[in-house]
């Protein structure tokens, strides 16, 4: 299934309200920035994004940097979508998991804080494991695509078909000219 995801942490809400209305066909997942380190070019809360998703029916909420279940109470019976992208997120992992509709992991952030890329690789393998053991969906975020080179990572291909659940394009499909050609590269690796 095709899911169209906004990330929050760009645009104004008209902005938003354009995304929402062009991909009115398919689910929306609603990432908000949280506690997000990173560029952003608004400053709205996470109080106004959460509000502003629910009037607008977003069908996911994907959260940064979660650090602990505590992250996830505020947002009730909501179909949440926590990101594991800080170390505090793999101490908790765990009680997170039990606790989600789905786990995403955000590759980038996470290789950058684990440091090591062989640390990562398996960090990542272990993650999906326990996502499969408590039958929580797992996707795959973040450098899927080098959009310089237009080479699927190895990792992907090592990770496999069958072992992650969901993959979520970023800049493969947010920048440049050929979003549809990557996704359909993508997508046919995946056939």
């Amino acid at each position: 299934m095709d899911i169209i995801r906004i990330n929050a942490s760009f645009g104004t809400l008209d902005d938003m309200n354009k995304l929402f209305d062009r991909h009115s066909y398919a689910p929306i997942m609603f990432d908000l920035p949280m506690d997000r380190k990173k560029y952003r070019t608004n400053e709205y809360t996470t109080n106004e994004l959460q509000k502003y998703a629910e009037q607008r029916n977003a069908g996911y909420f994907a959260i940064s940097y979660v650090k602990s279940v505590s992250d996830l109470s505020r947002f009730g019976a909501l179909w949440i979508v926590p990101k594991i992208e800080c170390i505090e997120g793999i101490v908790n992992f765990n009680a997170i998991v039990v606790n989600s509709d789905a786990i995403m992991i955000d590759r980038t952030d996470l290789r950058e804080c684990i440091g090591s890329r062989t640390h990562f690789v398996t960090l990542q393998k272990e993650i999906v494991r326990q996502c499969h053991k408590f039958n929580v969906p797992v996707m795959l975020a973040s450098d899927i695509l080098d959009i310089s080179t237009n080479i699927i990572d190895p990792e992907i291909k090592t990770l496999g078909l069958n072992d992650n659940d969901y993959i979520v394009l970023s800049e493969e499909t947010a920048m440049g000219v050929n979003a549809q050609k990557n996704v359909d590269r993508i997508r046919k690796y995946y056939e």
